[in-house]
């Protein structure tokens, strides 16, 4: 039925000044409280990040007495990152063929720059036969090319695999949530490859000595 002084088939006018008669369509509550709550995770896991990264440097920066045998930064960061996936996973988060293929070339990313990194480091013997050791500005570039690296995986890959999602800038799969293990086997195949370093530079120095000092 048409309301009276309307003709038959014609739609009503309405009074553009009015909101009487309108109705407004509801926003769909449900999805962006759920894309709300993806973006927190991300800024949370972000944040971690960068705790973890700045926390790196100022280690790789300064001198450290370097013992062997202990890894025991790698390996911390190593069961955060698990447990930061474990719970991704839990939660019901999204694993995406995307996001596996991502976290899996980022390991072997990790794995390929800690043998450079190890070899950028200064270390040095003391009097007493303790080694010490040092980053240098080279470690610093090839840690930002490390974090690049990461960054760059986690974006891209989404992208060439038809994953990004349309409007939003960040990824919020399982490859967000790789970052401190990414950390953790880079940092700790660092420290794998550094003590082969200074065992190499002890079997040099011990086969130098005279053999009455033996």
């Amino acid at each position: 039925m048409t309301p009276a002084g309307d003709p038959p088939g014609r739609s009503r006018r309405i009074n553009p000044r009015s909101t009487r008669g309108l109705t407004i369509p509801e926003r769909p509550t449900g999805i962006v409280v759920g894309m709300n709550d993806q973006l927190f995770s991300v800024a949370v896991s972000v944040l971690i990040g960068l705790a973890a990264v700045a926390l790196v440097l100022y280690r790789q920066l300064r001198v450290r007495q370097l013992r062997q045998g202990i890894f025991k930064a790698p390996l911390i960061l190593c069961v955060i990152g698990v447990l930061q996936i474990g719970e991704f996973c839990y939660s019901g988060g999204a694993v995406t063929a995307a996001g596996v293929v991502s976290a899996g070339i980022a390991l072997v990313v990790a794995a390929a720059l800690a043998w450079p990194r190890a070899q950028s480091m200064k270390v040095w013997q003391d009097d007493e036969g303790v080694w010490w050791g040092q980053g240098t500005w080279l470690s610093v570039l090839l840690w930002a090319v490390t974090i690049g690296a990461h960054v760059g995986i986690t974006l891209l890959v989404p992208w060439l695999m038809g994953e990004t999602v349309v409007g939003n800038p960040l990824t919020t799969g399982l490859e967000s949530k790789t970052l401190l293990l990414y950390l953790g086997v880079s940092l700790g195949l660092q420290a794998w490859f550094r003590e082969q370093r200074l065992t190499t530079a002890s079997d040099e120095e011990s086969s130098r000595e005279p053999a009455g000092l033996r």
